[in-house]
């Protein structure tokens, strides 16, 4: 899942390297000339973990040197998730990139009935334990965003805060995706980020990528979410990029109610990847997943498997 091929945004990286689309860029980065694998997603992923190894498991070094924007950026945040409609503070929360635990601390256990941190960096999740003694913060997840699949109905919110610039365009879509079918109904995926002001940026420092709100709508769009409400954070240096906060659900053709059951005929070109898949998501399937056979799904989760075939 990527941005669709006729959307093209030009960007730069740190190094001063110039790239006339976002496809060239991620060609550079994990392709050599000619299709040949040069560097894996495993390999952009490990830059930037061992970049978090490098910052002091601090407020300060969450914030990249920036601590002293914290209870702005949390006010900030407050006043975001108390303004969407319908919001069930009662339920549980997600706080993606936690690190030591900012803002599970400071703005998603004021609000929420208990929270959820996922952070990769094992280190971070230590330190998290002495920095949030709260029993409410209730699960430490070491798991990186590219390969964490959320519990579906656990959370009221998904928060996820300054890490978004890490995955690839392939991971955002399915990341994103994955979290907004997951959320409790009524729940919101929430995404706060630093964004430029037209196409893209490569840090080549930390294998981040921080993109344009067309590249991040673009985005968006193709993993079958919709805005909600977004707006600005204020009071921030004019040096440091822009940052906005995006409040997000499925797409309402995707939004269908989990309990509605879809019957298929499953395609005659279904392969091995593809029945593991279906069978992952189907919730009834009389024997095996086969070829020209039918197979039930709840309708929320059978649109990736609807889309793939172009069935209706």
């Amino acid at each position: 899942m990527a941005v669709k091929r006729s959307t093209v945004f030009s960007g730069c990286d740190t190094d001063g390297k110039r790239y006339r689309t976002q496809h060239a860029m991620w060609s550079a980065e994990l392709m050599a000339e000619g299709g040949v694998q040069k560097r894996s997603e495993l390999e952009w992923y490990r830059k930037a973990k061992d970049y978090w190894k490098t910052q002091e498991a601090t407020v300060d070094g969450m914030l990249g040197g920036h601590g002293n924007l914290s209870n702005l950026d949390i006010e900030t945040s407050t006043s975001f998730l108390k303004s969407l409609p319908d919001m069930d503070f009662c339920g549980a929360a997600l706080d993606v990139g936690a690190g030591i635990g900012r803002v599970s601390k400071n703005l998603l256990l004021p609000l929420f009935r208990c929270v959820d941190m996922l952070e990769a960096d094992a280190n971070y999740l230590k330190q998290s334990e002495t920095y949030v003694a709260d029993e409410r913060l209730e699960k430490r997840i070491c798991c990186p965003m590219e390969d964490f699949m959320p519990e579906k109905g656990r959370y009221s919110v998904i928060w996820i805060q300054w890490c978004i610039i890490y995955l690839t365009d392939g991971d955002f879509g399915k990341f994103v995706r994955a979290c907004a079918e997951a959320v409790a109904p009524g729940g919101y995926v929430c995404i706060k980020d630093n964004v430029c002001s037209k196409g893209f940026v490569v840090d080549k420092s930390d294998s981040s990528v921080t993109r344009s709100e067309s590249y991040l709508k673009g985005l968006l769009d193709d993993a079958g979410v919709t805005i909600v409400k977004s707006i600005s954070q204020k009071g921030f240096p004019k040096e440091l990029f822009p940052v906005k906060m995006y409040a997000l659900r499925l797409t309402s053709d995707d939004a269908v109610d989990s309990e509605c059951i879809v019957i298929y005929r499953v395609p005659s070109s279904i392969s091995a990847k593809h029945t593991r898949f279906a069978i992952s998501q189907a919730v009834w399937s009389p024997g095996a997943l086969q070829p020209r056979k039918l197979a039930c799904f709840h309708a929320r989760y059978a649109a990736p498997f609807r889309k793939q075939f172009g069935l209706p």
